[in-house]
């Protein structure tokens, strides 16, 4: 009789929990490790994208037999969803790789999340309110390619409360990730190595997150250098990409930019 009545407990605060998330006016992560009905809704709904690659239909590509939900958000009735795939699900999780959806439960329409991208490596970063929202974005960091020349990207998905829909955030020139590091590139005239930072923070004084980075391009033979520090910011409603010049700026971003960083750009004190 106990374990009856514990089992109905049980049962009871899975569904609270789950109207709660469903109901709440922040973002929330779901998590992936529980059998709730709120997690196995999204399976469901989903079930086509967690089905393994039939070999046949997908060669010469690699085929996935372990396809997984790695991530799942909710706000109101929206859900954000990271779906990754992997070969075996034995094999290493460093190379899976994931791709992202975004659910209306109550109209049950799914929709990858433009611009639809293949996201190597992806990990959650933070929160950020780049500008008046219902909720802050969802800033996180990937790889465009494994076992390449690698370039490490920041990107974020921000909602969209008319569309109830999440897209990825567009900078400027048309650009949604952003280069925050990079392994050495090959080219013609010389092989260019990268030192990279980034932050996220408000550094411009109005209250609303910014992207701070800074690229430090050297030509391996040449010993050529390009030196960029840029900012990300919304002003007005207007995306913009400021290259930072002035000097007193300049000092200012690279002191944020290297607190707790022992990276090559940073000056030993």
């Amino acid at each position: 009789m106990r374990d009856v009545a514990l089992k109905v407990l049980f049962n009871l605060l899975v569904m609270i929990y789950a109207l709660n998330a469903q109901a709440s006016d922040t973002f929330t992560w779901i998590n992936t490790n529980d059998n709730s009905q709120f997690l196995n809704e999204i399976k469901s709904a989903f079930s086509d994208e967690l089905q393994p690659d039939n070999p046949e239909k997908v060669k010469p590509v690699v085929p996935y037999f372990y396809k997984y939900i790695s991530r799942l958000g909710s706000f109101h009735n929206s859900r954000l969803v990271i779906i990754g795939y992997r070969e075996h699900e034995a094999d290493k999780p460093e190379f899976d790789y994931f791709r992202a959806f975004s659910y209306d439960v109550a109209s049950h329409v799914k929709k990858e999340i433009e611009p639809k991208g293949y996201y190597y490596r992806w990990s959650f970063v933070t929160q950020a309110a780049f500008e008046p929202s219902s909720i802050p974005d969802i800033v996180f960091k990937f790889f465009n390619c494994l076992e390449c020349e690698s370039v490490e990207l920041l990107a974020s998905f921000k909602f969209e409360a008319k569309e109830n829909l999440w897209k990825r955030r567009i900078w400027p020139d048309k650009d949604s990730d952003l280069m925050i590091g990079s392994a050495r590139q090959f080219g013609d005239e010389d092989n260019w190595l990268y030192d990279c930072l980034y932050k996220i923070a408000d550094f411009n004084a109005d209250n609303f997150a910014d992207i701070a980075i800074r690229c430090r391009e050297t030509g391996e033979t040449t010993r050529k250098v390009k030196d960029d520090v840029l900012l990300y910011t919304i002003q007005k409603g207007v995306s913009k990409r400021i290259k930072i010049k002035d000097k007193k700026a300049l000092d200012q971003i690279s002191n944020v930019l290297c607190e707790e960083q022992s990276s090559p750009l940073c000056k030993v004190k």
